[in-house]
């Protein structure tokens, strides 16, 4: 997910309300109101309270700003997610051992056909027949292994054929026969590595995943093993990938010391940056809510349920939430959350919940974690300020635009000009937010640009600031 970087950060809370730039509202002037606005934090609620009190005299008074409005910040990012790493398991090119010296010519036959009505298969378009081939395939290599029972290439393409049944076709109990013939396969060629790791993709997609798990850690041990007593150099990218997938299977029987176990040894076989992103991205799996594994993968199936049932994703990430210890769970789970309130257009929820997710990562000091969350904040913040001010409630957009600046979001720009435009009839106050805005001109397209500029060049005029002006001016020249 993209993480924008923040040029201007409004921070309203203590002794930072005095940052440069930042009008500063003392307690004492700061009116009496009962104005409340869903999302915005109190103390920036009762700053555009007391700024509006000298600035914004009324909805039924036009002011130029309307000239600069933009509908600004689409909600693009939000919903954005750490999509989870998925390794896709290669067989390694020398698996097929050559045909025994026992088979008769019967068993070659057999084998030659069945080899040449399986590349038959893969070049089908239509469905039924190949359905049809992958029968003929499989009666041949059974034919061929009744011929010669120790022929092991006949023994691999028939579980071959019987896991393509199975994955492509969906065929029932496929699987099962895989696993069956394979099982044979291997227990007469225990020292090879790839037979292990063929084992242990059938009986987990048989959904046998706890001795799924134990066999890919044989299959990693074995190949580990080569190395050492055939004095030849290890096939680590086999390794690493037995590890890891052995390490995903962990997770989904919800072992998570397992997990982590083999990922460690993962770790010693890697030899590539994605190699490295692919552990990252397991560990953050298993370690996201502590290691409990249970509520991540409860997680996990609300996300997918959501793409068919939005309502009942939020039911159960309703329950969901009060059960998460971890912080990373816990401001993810109100992210995703908010993604969920805003599909139902329920967006007095959603930005509350964004409130309280980048107030729990802002606490915790690990806010550059979140910068998605930081985005959607600030862009609902701005979108909710655009819909108030169509409303004729200046007030509450002002709060919403302070609070969109405040996040340092990648459209703190816009927020800040909205601001400055809103505040007109307070120049001061106008200036001061513009040249906010101006710190983080690159973020505004070339028309908003140049509107800013003569804006900036206005304000300094009617406070009589004549040089600063005209610096203002070469530049709107310049451009």
């Amino acid at each position: 997910m993209i993480k924008p970087k923040a040029f201007v950060l409004l921070t309203v809370l203590g002794a930072a309300c005095h940052a440069p730039g930042i009008v500063t509202v003392a307690p004492e002037s700061i009116p009496n109101t009962a104005l409340t606005v869903s999302g915005v934090d109190s103390l920036i609620v009762m700053q555009a309270a007391a700024l509006a009190d000298s600035a914004i005299v009324g909805p039924e008074e036009s002011v130029r700003s309307t000239d600069f409005k933009r509908e600004g910040l689409l909600l693009a990012a939000l919903g954005a997610t750490l999509a989870d790493s998925t390794l896709a398991f290669i067989f390694p090119t020398d698996s097929v051992g050559s045909t025994s010296t026992e088979s008769s010519e019967v068993a070659v036959r057999s084998f030659n056909d069945g080899a040449r009505v399986l590349d038959s298969y893969a070049k089908a378009s239509d469905a039924v027949r190949a359905v049809a081939l992958l029968a003929e395939a499989q009666s041949l290599f059974e034919d061929a292994l009744r011929a010669n029972p120790f022929d092991e290439e006949s023994r691999y393409w028939l579980a071959r054929t019987y896991s393509v049944r199975a994955s492509a076709l969906g065929e029932a109990g496929a699987h099962a026969e895989a696993s069956q013939v394979l099982e044979r396969l291997f227990a007469m060629h225990q020292d090879r590595h790839d037979y292990a790791g063929l084992l242990a993709q059938s009986v987990e997609e048989e959904g046998n995943l706890g001795k799924a798990v134990k066999l890919w850690l044989l299959a990693a041990t074995t190949a580990s093993d080569d190395a050492t007593m055939q004095d030849t150099v290890a096939d680590s990218s086999a390794i690493f990938t037995y590890y890891v997938r052995g390490c995903q299977a962990a997770i989904m029987v919800q072992d998570s010391a397992i997990a982590l176990h083999l990922l460690a040894m993962a770790e010693q076989w890697h030899s590539s940056m994605a190699d490295s992103l692919i552990i990252a991205a397991e560990r953050a799996v298993v370690q996201w809510d502590g290691g409990n594994l249970r509520t991540r993968a409860i997680w996990d199936s609300l996300r997918a349920v959501s793409a068919s049932d939005v309502g009942s994703a939020v039911r159960g990430m309703e329950r969901l939430l009060p059960r998460l210890e971890s912080t990373t769970a816990r401001i993810e789970a109100r992210h995703q959350l908010a993604v969920f309130y805003h599909k139902l257009e329920r967006h007095k929820e959603s930005i509350l919940m964004l409130q309280a997710a980048w107030k729990e990562a802002s606490r915790d000091s690990i806010a550059t974690d979140f910068d998605f969350v930081r985005e959607d904040y600030g862009a609902i913040a701005y979108n909710l300020g655009q819909a108030r001010l169509r409303a004729g409630d200046r007030v509450s957009a002002l709060a919403y635009f302070l609070q969109s600046e405040a996040t340092g979001f990648s459209g703190t720009a816009r927020a800040a000009f909205d601001v400055a435009l809103l505040l007109r009839n307070h120049p001061a106050s106008a200036l001061a937010a513009a040249q906010r805005a101006d710190l983080a001109i690159g973020q505004l397209d070339s028309l908003d640009r140049l509107a800013l500029l003569r804006y900036l060049i206005e304000l300094h005029r009617r406070r009589g600031e004549r040089e600063e002006a005209l610096r203002v001016l070469a530049r709107l020249s310049a451009m």
